[in-house]
């Protein structure tokens, strides 16, 4: 795959699986295959990115495919202007079968939103130091 990307180094890959322990219900892993692209223009960087989540256990073929983009822009002050696009589409390996596409978004979400809330605190704590 590398060997076809024009800008390798504004680009990343990666293959990770991960482990969603939610209160007071079963663990759900996770697989995700991510890839990023960077584009950096006068004012602004614009990254680029596409993710494919895989459910198991209770979801196994439970897919989460997500279309994202996020511009950085430079402003007259101390800041940097922030605008994003999180496109989520849920998807089942077998159409006759029952979907869980929106539970298993929303497990995928709190997932995202546990490592936010812990890297968050972990920059803090780092800032404190």
């Amino acid at each position: 795959m590398f060997e076809e990307v024009e800008d390798l180094p504004n680009t990343v890959a990666v293959k990770f699986g991960a482990i969603y322990h939610p209160k007071g219900g079963n663990s759900v892993p996770l697989g995700a295959v991510l890839v990023i692209h960077r584009f950096v223009e006068p004012g602004r960087t614009v990254l680029v990115w596409r993710c494919f989540i895989q459910g198991g256990n209770d979801f196994a073929g439970t897919f989460l495919h997500s279309i994202n983009w996020c511009v950085l822009r430079r402003t007259t002050s101390d800041y940097t202007d922030v605008g994003m696009c999180i496109h989520l589409i849920p998807m089942h390996q077998n159409q006759n079968e029952r979907s869980d596409g929106l539970e298993f978004s929303s497990i995928v979400l709190r997932s995202s939103n546990q490592d936010k809330l812990e890297l968050t605190r972990l920059m803090q704590k780092l800032l404190l130091d």
